[in-house]
C-alpha cells in the first residue's frame, strides 16, 4: 500500500465493509510507520517531494501525449489518447471506477468465497486510479491464478478462459499493440476480467 498505494484504493472499503478494524488499523500504522522512517531517513524533504510527484503524474494522465498514454493502461488515459476532453474523460473514468467500487461492495458483502472476494478487489483496483502504467499490470497475477483455480475447482463458465487467456497477454499486448495501432485496449481486458469475477461470484451464491 505504501509503494503502490494507487492499487490498494479499494482495500480500505472493503476492511470497512467486513469490519475488519483491526487490520485497517495494522495498515494504517505501517503506512504510518514506513512514511515516519522515510523523514527519518531522509528528512522532511521528501514529503513536499512527494507530493510534487504527484502532480507529475496527473500531468503525464492528463497531458502526456501519446508517448505516455500508449503505455497507461486506464480508462482516463485510454479516452485522452481518443480525444477525449480532460473533464469528459474523468467523467467516465469516474463511472467506471465508481461502478468498479460497487462491485467490489456488493460481492464482498454477499459472497463468502475468499478466492471470489480476492479476484473482485484486485481486478477492480485496476480500474480506480487514472494513473496506469503497463508495468502495474504484473498485479493481474493475482485475479488470474484465483479465477484459475476457481475454474478447475467448479467448472468453467463461457467466456472466461478465453478472457484469462487474453488478460494472461494483456500486459505484453498493452505494450506492443500501441506502438502499432493508436489504442489502449488495457481497460477492455481489466473491465472484462472484472465482469467475469462478479459474475462467478453471483453463481456459486456463496
Amino acid at each position: 500500500m505504501n509503494f503502490k498505494p494507487h492499487l490498494a484504493i479499494l482495500f480500505p472499503l472493503v476492511f470497512l465493509i467486513t469490519g475488519k478494524w483491526r487490520i485497517l488499523g495494522g495498515a494504517a500504522l505501517v503506512a504510518g510507520g514506513v512514511l515516519g522512517l522515510a523523514v527519518l531517513g531522509e528528512g522532511v524533504e521528501v514529503l513536499p517531494a512527494w507530493l510534487h510527484s504527484l502532480g507529475v503524474a496527473k500531468s503525464w494522465a492528463e497531458n502526456g501525449g501519446p508517448d505516455y498514454w500508449k503505455f497507461m493502461p486506464s480508462v482516463f488515459s485510454s479516452l485522452r489518447w481518443l480525444g477525449l476532453s480532460i473533464p469528459l474523460a474523468y467523467l467516465f473514468h469516474g463511472l467506471v471506477a465508481l461502478t468498479a467500487a460497487l462491485a467490489t461492495a456488493w460481492v464482498w458483502r454477499t459472497c463468502q468465497n475468499a478466492e471470489v472476494r480476492a479476484a473482485v478487489l484486485t481486478s477492480a483496483s485496476l480500474l480506480i486510479s487514472p494513473y496506469l502504467f503497463y508495468y502495474d499490470l504484473a498485479w493481474l497475477a493475482l485475479p488470474l491464478i484465483l479465477l484459475t483455480r476457481q475454474g478447475l475447482k467448479h467448472g468453467w463458465r463461457s467466456w472466461e478462459r478465453e478472457i484469462l487467456l487474453g488478460t494472461w497477454l494483456c500486459p505484453l499486448l498493452c505494450k506492443a499493440l500501441p506502438v502499432i495501432f493508436p489504442l489502449q485496449i488495457g481497460p477492455l481486458f481489466t473491465i472484462a476480467l472484472l465482469w467475469i469475477s462478479v459474475r462467478r461470484a453471483r453463481w456459486r451464491g456463496v
